[in-house]
C-alpha cells in the first residue's frame, strides 16, 4: 500500500469529490469529546482529506473558547500541518498557559491517537493607548461590493462538489484572476457555522479563510507541478469586525522547490493583518 503523502498535496487532476448533500448544519460537529467533520470541511483534491482552512479554523475557536476572556485578541497562531486530515471522527487536546498580559494555547487535533496538526495561539491584552491610529489604512482592497460577483473558481476544481471552499464559504474577486497563475486577492465569507454549538469568534473566521492565499495565488503549472502546503502562520493586529474577510496574496517559489505564499488580511474597514505559508513543490 503506498504510504499517504505527508503534507496536503494540491493535485491538478483531483479525485472525485462527492456532490452536495442534504444541508449540514455547520462545518463541524461535536460529539462528547468526538469532533465530526461534515463534508463542509473537505478539500477540492481528496473525498476524504480536510482543506486546511477547516481544522485552522477550528483549533483557532478552541482557542479561544479556552481563553474565554474578550480582554484578550488572538494575536497569532501558527498551524504544523504533520498529515493530511481526514473526513473523521477526531480528538482536540488543548493546554492553555495564562499570564498577565498574555494568554497561550497549545493544541493538538489527533486522529487514531496520531496528532495530525499541532497550533501555538497567543491571545493579547487589550489596553487603550490612546487616540493614535497606529493601523491607519493606507491602501483598501476592492469593496466586497465592487468586487465579481460570482464565486472564485480556482482551476482543476468541482464548484459544484460539496468542498470547504465552495459550500463553507462564499466567495468575491477582488483583484487579479485565479484563471492564470499570478498574485490575486479575493473577499470570502461564511455561511455555515464552524461548529454547532457556538457563534464562531470572527478572528477564527479570518484564520480559516487565511488558508485559502496559497489557492488563489497559485504560480506554477497546476498540470505540470503538485504543491503541498506544510503550515500556516497568521498575525493579527485587531479583531475583524465584519463577516466578509479578504485575503491580498503572492506566492513566491526557488527552483529547488522551495516556496512561500504572502498574504495581506482585510476586513470591510481596513487591513487586519497578514499570513504565511510555507510551501513544497514537486514536478509531476
Amino acid at each position: 500500500m503506498a504510504r499517504p503523502a505527508p503534507y496536503r498535496e494540491h493535485h491538478f487532476n483531483p479525485l472525485p469529490i462527492p456532490m452536495p448533500q442534504p444541508d449540514p448544519a455547520s462545518v463541524f460537529r461535536r460529539v462528547g469529546d468526538r469532533i465530526e467533520p461534515t463534508g463542509l470541511a473537505r478539500g477540492p483534491w481528496h473525498p476524504n482529506a480536510q482543506h486546511g482552512g477547516a481544522p485552522a479554523g477550528l483549533l483557532a475557536q478552541t482557542a479561544a473558547e479556552a481563553v474565554n476572556d474578550d480582554a484578550f485578541v488572538l494575536q497569532r497562531l501558527t498551524l504544523d500541518i504533520r498529515k493530511p486530515v481526514p473526513i473523521e471522527p477526531l480528538t482536540v487536546t488543548c493546554a492553555r498557559y495564562s499570564g498577565r498580559s498574555t494568554q497561550r494555547v497549545r493544541l493538538e487535533l489527533i486522529h487514531d491517537g496520531q496528532p495530525l496538526c499541532v497550533a501555538h495561539v497567543l491571545f493579547g491584552r487589550s489596553d487603550a493607548i490612546g487616540d493614535w491610529q497606529a493601523d491607519a489604512p493606507t491602501v483598501r482592497l476592492t469593496p466586497v461590493a465592487d468586487s465579481t460577483p460570482d464565486d472564485v473558481h480556482i482551476p482543476g476544481t468541482d464548484p459544484g462538489a460539496e468542498t470547504f471552499h465552495y459550500r463553507a464559504l462564499e466567495s468575491r474577486l477582488a483583484a487579479g484572476s485565479v484563471e492564470d497563475q499570478g498574485p490575486a486577492a479575493a473577499w470570502f465569507r461564511f455561511r455555515y457555522p464552524l461548529t454547532g454549538d457556538n457563534e464562531p469568534a470572527l478572528s477564527a473566521q479570518a484564520v480559516a479563510i487565511a488558508d485559502l492565499g496559497n489557492g488563489i495565488s497559485w504560480s506554477v503549472p497546476l498540470e505540470d507541478y503538485s504543491f503541498a502546503s506544510t503550515d500556516l502562520t497568521v498575525n493579527l493586529w485587531r479583531r475583524p469586525a465584519t463577516a466578509w474577510i479578504g485575503v491580498d496574496s503572492g506566492t513566491h517559489i526557488s527552483a529547488l522547490g522551495h516556496g512561500c505564499t504572502l498574504s495581506d488580511l482585510y476586513d470591510e474597514d481596513g487591513r487586519i493583518g497578514v499570513a504565511s505559508q510555507t510551501l513544497l513543490i514537486r514536478k509531476r
